[in-house]
């Protein structure tokens, strides 16, 4: 696995710490690992430890931060750009799927998307940066990579993307373009789940401009199967007030 020359104890102590990662004893590794990392003076083994320390923080011990920490310090020892870029793509995943930190995963997917030849998981890391745009308010932005996705046949989020783009056009106040996006989902080959989102907004909507009929047509498709269905409820009747007041 390692393409160094190790003493007998450090080959031993990393074995079995790869033995322990795949018996899912993932504390007991980690312990392994710090005692290599304490121990060895070799730049390289202590590069590729920190990376494995830093996944098994992440991914199953809930020691988010303290994965942050092992990755920088591997990106600041390490010199081979190759290396640097997949330790890019480790950090991103850290950012965007455990820390949530959408302002940080926005600078690294956009870096990643700059390298060429494109990396094999370019689309998903476009996703992400289209992603990680919208959940930090950049809708424009957001946007714009999210339509450049949907052109993509190969893309395996469509129905999430169609949703973003109509839910980003609702927000950025783009009524005309909000219904039809909202239309086209419901109307389509999209998931339920978007397809119930959508009447939902797309029945405000229409409530926003006193197309009544509409809003009550959409709100009714979901009036069982929204997850908050009371809410529904009260809209519809809000709704019926309304067109006995105002006669529309």
């Amino acid at each position: 696995m390692y393409g160094c020359d190790f003493s007998p104890i450090t080959t031993r102590n990393l074995n079995t710490a790869n033995q322990l990662v795949e018996a899912q004893n993932f504390i007991e590794a980690a312990n392994v690992y710090r005692s290599v990392l304490a121990n060895t003076p070799d730049k390289e083994i202590k590069i590729k430890v920190l990376v494995q320390l830093a996944q098994l923080y992440a991914f199953h011990l809930n020691r988010v931060e303290d994965s942050i920490s092992l990755m920088e310090k591997a990106i600041l020892i390490s010199k081979d750009p190759l290396r640097l870029i997949k330790f890019k793509e480790i950090l991103g995943d850290i950012y965007f799927t455990k820390l949530r930190n959408f302002k940080k995963s926005v600078d690294i997917y956009d870096e990643l998307l700059k390298v060429r030849p494109k990396l094999s998981m370019y689309d998903e890391y476009k996703y992400r940066y289209a992603e990680s745009l919208f959940l930090v308010n950049d809708h424009k932005n957001s946007l714009f990579v999210f339509e450049s996705i949907l052109n993509n046949k190969k893309n395996i989020n469509k129905s999430k993307i169609k949703y973003r783009i109509g839910l980003i056009n609702y927000l950025l106040n783009k009524n005309d373009e909000a219904i039809s996006v909202f239309k086209e989902i419901i109307d389509g080959d999209f998931k339920y789940t978007y397809k119930v989102k959508s009447s939902y907004y797309l029945a405000g909507l229409y409530e926003d401009i006193d197309q009544l009929d509409n809003s009550l047509k959409y709100y009714n498709l979901i009036r069982y199967d929204y997850p908050n269905p009371e809410l529904i409820e009260q809209k519809m009747e809000s709704i019926l007030r309304k067109k006995v007041e105002t006669g529309l």
